[in-house]
């Protein structure tokens, strides 16, 4: 068996990722080979996809209900003229900041991280962090 060391690991495991991006892959599943197989979810089989990021303005904001609390469930961004929420990636503390004060994200510049662009949509969009005034779409 040939044994790799940590760098010539990591630059094959970057040309595995570079090729599933050319070839269209949605990602790649990498498995501990120092455990068996096992014919159910385990955290010895992972998924690895690659993400993309893009700065969308903020055009809303939507409430909703956690744990008992009316607080922000998502924001709305404008990507490419069709409303895209964004609800994921925010902490408890800044749901409820949002919700107080909405204006503290309304027509700001964020930054959001998706798996993929689809014509009128991004596939898993996240809320990575606020640029604010200052950046440019």
């Amino acid at each position: 068996a040939m044994v790799l060391t940590q760098y010539e690991y990591g630059r094959y495991f970057t040309g595995m990722v570079e090729q599933a991006a050319r070839e269209g892959w949605e990602g790649l599943m990498v498995r501990n080979w120092k455990n068996p197989y096992k014919g159910r979810r385990s955290n010895d089989l992972l998924k690895f996809k690659a993400f993309h990021t893009m700065e969308l303005r903020v055009t809303g904001v939507t409430s909703g209900t956690k744990n008992g609390k009316t607080t922000c469930a998502s924001v709305t961004v404008d990507y490419d003229g069709h409303a895209v929420r964004v609800g994921s990636g925010f902490s408890d503390a800044m749901r409820d900041e949002i919700h107080t004060d909405p204006a503290v994200i309304v027509g700001k510049v964020i930054e959001v991280q998706y798996f993929e662009k689809t014509e009128r949509s991004l596939r898993f969009p996240t809320f990575i962090c606020i640029h604010g005034d200052a950046r440019e779409v």
